[in-house]
């Protein structure tokens, strides 16, 4: 800009998933504040209020019989990223379009429940 500004008084804020990739000289000057993840109810009331209608805006589902049981929230709300939440709760919103379309349902359920861990696999037989 070649016109001076005073900076002295800014506060520059910056998000970063991983500190290590922040260049040394550059991490030198900052301050970190670290967050923990969402809580669980947290994730809920985001997933309700603000996932669902941008996602259901985005398909256009709002005219659609799909019904979201608690039950989904509650096991989408088990995972610490909020990204990894949005793009599952994305595929079950297209997977049900999909059957109300094809199949000419009057109505539809979205069901989900977390991938089950590798003890819990190897209970029921699951080979790794």
């Amino acid at each position: 800009l070649e016109y001076p500004i005073d900076l002295s008084q800014v506060l520059f804020i910056c998000t970063a998933n991983d500190a290590e990739l922040i260049p040394g000289p550059l991490r030198d000057r900052m301050e970190f504040l670290t967050f923990k993840h969402y809580s669980i109810d947290e994730r809920k009331h985001i997933i309700r209020n603000y996932m669902l209608p941008s996602l259901m805006k985005d398909y256009k589902l709002f005219n659609l019989p799909i019904e979201i049981p608690d039950e989904t929230i509650n096991n989408l709300a088990t995972e610490p990223q909020l990204r990894q939440i949005e793009k599952q709760l994305a595929k079950l919103l297209r997977s049900a379009l999909a059957d109300i379309k094809l199949h000419n349902l009057d109505k539809t359920s979205i069901m989900f429940k977390p991938y089950k861990t590798t003890t819990e696999q190897k209970k029921i037989g699951f080979n790794n």
